[in-house]
């Protein structure tokens, strides 16, 4: 197997390549921040500072190349490409049959060895959270129909 093939981030290893974008307020994060994922685009998970209590799940180590603190930016405008080091592994999973899971989503796992969304009213509860969405970009054969998930327990 290719390295990767289960765990797209061990803590360690390099920082992963992320989207900065600017949270509700125009706010951007600085370096040693931490972030929340808010979303993705067609190559990486974008994050963004952290406005729901809890939902840190890294930390930025780079800003953008062409970021300017002095700059006023809209909510949700894109900053560019920075890097953060997640707060635990990032591990890829199965779906549950008929699931969809976007970046950010807390996931439990099934019976069924995959993961699907976490369901308080169906009568999960909060330890059996396995963590957040990280991504649903396949980054090689053996993640093809896999979401990244960021390891919480």
């Amino acid at each position: 197997m290719v390295s990767g093939d289960f765990t797209l981030f061990e803590p360690g290893e390099q920082p992963l390549t992320v989207t900065l974008v600017a949270d509700s307020s125009g706010n951007v994060p600085d370096l040693n921040d931490f972030v929340e994922i808010v979303g993705e685009n067609s190559q990486h998970a974008e994050v963004s500072v952290v406005e729901n209590a809890g939902a840190g799940v890294a930390t930025i180590t780079r800003l953008p190349r062409d970021y300017d603190e002095d700059t006023s930016y809209d909510a949700g405008e894109t900053i560019g490409e920075a890097s953060v080091i997640p707060r635990s592994p990032v591990d890829w999973a199965n779906p549950s049959d008929g699931e969809d899971l976007s970046p950010g989503d807390d996931v439990v796992s099934d019976a069924g060895g995959g993961v699907r969304a976490f369901d308080e009213a169906g009568g999960d509860t909060a330890d059996m959270i396995v963590g957040p969405v990280w991504t649903t970009i396949s980054k090689g054969n053996y993640t093809t129909g896999k979401v990244a998930v960021l390891r919480q327990n």
